[in-house]
């Protein structure tokens, strides 16, 4: 029998919680969450940053061992860091350096050789030697106390290089300018070092020196060493080709002039600041003797060089130097001058005939009386288009953030028959006022990249202007481009100028020269036509002789007029419309460059007494007239562009005798070529006078 028995389940109900509380619990685990968060945050954020911090030093450690591999051998870098290292452990008073430090300055040093072995050097623990910088011996760094890290290798041969007339050539040049010569041909000579196994000491300003035969002896140092010299010197006639279509005129005249010694050297860094590896001993003085008494393109050895040649069995590389050499110091020396491969120059000769023969058979463009242009020329050409594109694409340029008002030019219907330059020479030619919105893409770089076929439109140009010029010593296309030179030289000194503070004070400052680039393109395409077609005759001879020249422009500036009637007359053929359009789109652009251009051209007539004076009496009223205070701003813009044509003139006057007042042997070599001109003129008959008879008393 089943008895149900009722029972009373008693259950405790918990008080529910005060609201208060349980938000204050919501608050302090929010709280708890977003500090958590922002920890995290922190940490990602820290890093972050310590990852890039890491990356930055890393890449300036990556860069610095760079650099230092560049001025040392590998040997020593790696002993030049850890002498540091143990310096800097030092000067912490810390107890974990070698104790053999402490005995360094006792031990006794033992001399060494350069072909010294490990097991030689073992027993002087405290000799620094340079072929064995990889050992674990830590000394004082650049303490003077310890011994320092330098050795003697006694075979080895070094090598200098100059570029000969490179200091006259850096004297007509932009500093960037120099810098790209030099920086071009040393990294061509570091990659051929690199390839040799040809240790590089050291640049001093255009002197190139290296080493074979250390820091690892080499028994073929004097061979290694031969054929380095010899592809740098081709290397570098090969690279000046190429640069002469960038650095302009004469760049291609330079040459490098090249000594070899061989001996011994005592080789190691001078410690301190700005520590350098360096070469000491009288093999460093001989090969530079060798250097300075060698001849451009040339490639002159020591008597001890040459026996190690000779040695090798390369005497076939070797021609004895007529003469006797007398270097500083040493007296009377026999040298040799070195060609280590004639064949291979012999086979390049004469595939650079081959394909200049198939450029003139192929050249469709050539007229019946057109000789295909050298390699000089053509280079000079490039240049002198690159210059021209470079101020046309700032022309473009300014006119798109700023166009020019006025009547639009009919192109199609120009025409080349004018009346004589001289006549339209500008007491005063309008510059544009100053205009901030352009003025701030003023020092901007154009981008010439795509004015490809305005290229091609200048080239043409250029090149047909090149055949104008005759084949005279000094009135020819290398002067033309010389004057460019210097003419660019001076635009460019002016519109780079930071001596003022603002666009405006620049533009003032320069009468508004250096705002309007259409200014400068007129100056560099004036030095470009300024002498077309010169005969090589004074005008007063052609006046004299009743020349057609003289006839036609009236015996006034003859020269100087025939060469703006053929280079505008050129300029306004069918062909050239879309470079004019370029150049200028309404008829106040036209008329300014074409004044620019005459007033220009005409102001290198400097042996015309009635010119002479007529400009001198335009520089005294643009300068000397006292100003007026009351000017309204019409008259002072007048102003202002009175002294900006008067400046004009005097900018491509002294372009154009600029080697006047350049380096001596720049003023030499132009000097020299217009004596000639003259001379040839006298001795056929065009010249009266001989100028022989008075050179030196006229030139003084």
């Amino acid at each position: 029998e089943i008895v149900i028995v009722p029972s009373t389940v008693t259950g405790f109900v918990a008080n529910a919680p005060d609201d208060g509380t349980s938000q204050k619990a919501v608050v302090l685990t929010s709280l708890a969450a977003v500090a958590f968060f922002v920890i995290i945050v922190s940490f990602l954020i820290y890093d972050w940053l310590v990852e890039r911090r890491q990356a930055v030093v890393m890449n300036l450690a990556t860069k610095s061992t760079a650099i230092v591999e560049n001025l040392f051998p590998a040997q020593v870098r790696d002993r030049m860091l850890q002498d540091i290292e143990a310096e800097k452990k030092k000067s912490k008073g810390k107890g974990d350096v070698d104790p053999g430090v402490g005995d360094a300055a006792a031990t006794p040093v033992v001399p060494a050789t350069g072909n010294s072995s490990p097991s030689a050097t073992a027993t002087a623990p405290n000799k620094v030697s340079v072929k064995q910088f990889l050992t674990d011996q830590p000394d004082h760094g650049n303490d003077l106390s310890s011994q320092p890290i330098a050795d003697l290798f006694p075979n080895t041969t070094v090598f200098f290089a100059d570029i000969a007339g490179f200091t006259a050539w850096s004297s007509q040049r932009e500093p960037h300018q120099v810098f790209t010569l030099l920086e071009t041909l040393y990294r061509s000579f570091d990659v051929i070092a690199k390839k040799l196994k040809v240790f590089k000491v050291e640049t001093i300003g255009d002197c190139y020196m290296a080493v074979t035969g250390l820091p690892n002896p080499d028994e073929s140092h004097a061979v290694h060493m031969a054929r380095f010299a010899y592809q740098c010197l081709m290397g570098m006639k090969e690279l000046i080709r190429e640069l002469e279509a960038i650095l302009g005129p004469g760049t291609s005249d330079l040459a490098l002039r090249v000594g070899m010694h061989s001996g011994s050297v005592t080789a190691g860094v001078l410690r301190g600041e700005k520590s350098r590896f360096q070469l000491f001993g009288d093999t460093v003085n001989t090969a530079s003797r060798m250097e300075s008494t060698s001849e451009r393109g040339r490639i002159q050895v020591s008597q001890e060089t040459a026996d190690l040649l000779m040695a090798a069995g390369k005497s076939h590389w070797l021609k004895p130097r007529e003469e006797l050499v007398v270097a500083k110091g040493k007296g009377e020396l026999k040298t040799y001058w070195l060609d280590p491969t004639k064949k291979r120059r012999h086979t390049k000769t004469h595939k650079d005939i081959r394909v200049a023969q198939e450029i003139a058979v192929n050249n469709p463009n050539a007229g019946p009386g057109e000789a295909p242009f050298d390699d000089k020329y053509a280079r000079l050409i490039d240049w002198n288009v690159d210059v021209l594109l470079h101020h046309l694409a700032r022309v473009i340029s300014c006119r798109s953030r700023s166009p020019s008002r006025g009547s639009l030019v009919n192109h199609s219907s120009e025409v080349a028959l004018l009346p004589a330059a001289i006549n339209d020479v500008a007491e005063v030619v309008a510059l544009p006022p100053f205009d901030a919105d352009s003025s701030k893409f003023r020092r901007a770089r154009p981008d010439v990249s795509m004015l490809q076929q305005t290229r091609a439109d200048l080239h043409e140009y250029v090149k047909r202007i090149a055949l104008m010029y005759r084949d005279v010593p000094f009135h020819n296309f290398e002067h033309a481009s010389h004057v460019t030179l210097c003419a660019n030289k001076l635009l460019n000194r002016l519109i780079n100028s930071d001596e003022y503070e603002s666009e405006e004070a620049l533009h003032n400052a320069t009468f508004g020269i250096s705002s309007d680039p259409l200014t400068h393109f007129a100056i560099v395409f004036a030095a470009l036509i300024h002498d077309a077609d010169h005969t090589g005759v004074p005008n007063a001879q052609l006046v004299k002789d009743k020349h057609e020249l003289a006839v036609k422009f009236d015996n006034k500036s003859v020269a100087e007029q025939n060469s703006v009637h053929l280079g505008w007359e050129l300029l306004m053929d069918p062909r050239f419309e879309r470079l004019r359009k370029c150049i200028y789109q309404t008829n106040v652009e036209r008329k300014r460059f074409r004044q620019l251009v005459i007033n220009s051209v005409l102001a290198t007539d400097i042996a015309d007494r009635q010119c002479n004076e007529e400009r001198q009496v335009k520089w005294d009223k643009a300068f000397r007239k006292k100003p007026n205070e009351d000017a309204s701003p019409l008259q002072l813009q007048e102003d202002m562009n009175r002294r900006a044509t008067a400046v004009i003139e005097h900018i491509i006057q002294v372009s154009d005798v600029a080697h006047t007042m350049q380096h001596w042997h720049i003023y030499r070599r132009w000097n020299e070529r217009l004596f000639h001109e003259m001379h040839e003129a006298f001795q056929t008959g065009r010249v009266s006078v001989d100028p022989s008879t008075n050179w030196y008393i006229g030139e003084l």
